[in-house]
């Protein structure tokens, strides 16, 4: 739940599969190659590991805080009640996941970021419903992109000025450049008690780097141009 300067990197390494090399232990010169094989699950009630990059490579479950409360005791109890016919469903489950996978060999590309979970789920959806329940499953991966979006961006002070920005609706379809975009949001983060980056160029990085995030939460199309001096939005 605190800012960890080093973990939004690591994530980002981790889930595109790079391997670390790391001094082979009790050596001089000998570098080891470890290949991460483990699923990375996080819980956090206030995270801060919200950069475009790593948001759109986590499947994000928003949970509720518990209306009643039960003892440790009794959620084990019950656990252990339930555990030969958890894990046959387990194994039934995935007895049936090899074969609909051989069934279905392919799946159809997507502009989905994580290619190897859009393509199992695809695969899965059909082989148990047919086309028409993989169409679902591929729409479902368009709702999981917005809360992506909107995981990066609820926080943001660069798009929740935008989002005020935008409120005048003579701001849309007008092209504008980072420096004056940047001055005309200062007086907005002013008003709102917002905190924007420390200068336009920062700001204009930021705007980049987040761009498809802000466009599927406020809902808008943002077109940029760059030149050696200066960018300009519209």
């Amino acid at each position: 739940d605190a800012p960890i300067k080093w973990l939004p990197d690591r994530l980002a390494t981790f889930a595109t599969g790079h391997e670390f090399e790391l001094r082979e232990l009790y050596t001089t010169n000998e570098l080891a190659i470890y290949k991460p094989m483990a699923h990375i699950v996080l819980t956090s009630r206030d995270p801060h590991f919200r950069r475009p990059d790593v948001a759109e490579r986590l499947l994000i479950v928003k949970l509720m805080r518990p209306q009643n409360f039960i003892p440790e005791s009794e959620v084990v109890k019950n656990l252990m009640r339930s555990r030969d016919s958890i894990w046959s469903h387990l194994l039934d489950t995935l007895n049936w996941a090899i074969y609909a996978l051989r069934d279905v060999p392919e799946a159809p590309r997507t502009g989905f970021r994580m290619a190897d979970y859009a393509s199992f789920g695809w695969r899965l959806t059909k082989a148990k419903g047919g086309d028409e329940a993989a169409g679902h499953f591929y729409e479902s991966l368009k709702k999981l992109e917005k809360e992506q979006a909107a995981y990066t961006t609820e926080e943001d002070p660069v798009s929740m000025c935008l989002g005020f920005w935008l409120e005048n609706e003579s701001n849309y379809d007008r092209e504008i450049d980072t420096g004056t975009l940047y001055a005309e949001l200062s007086e907005v983060a002013k008003r709102e008690g917002l905190l924007l980056p420390k200068t336009a160029a920062v700001f204009g990085k930021r705007l980049r780097q987040a761009k498809k995030a802000i466009e599927m939460s406020l809902d808008i199309k943002i077109a940029g141009t760059q030149t050696t001096h200066t960018s300009r939005w519209c």
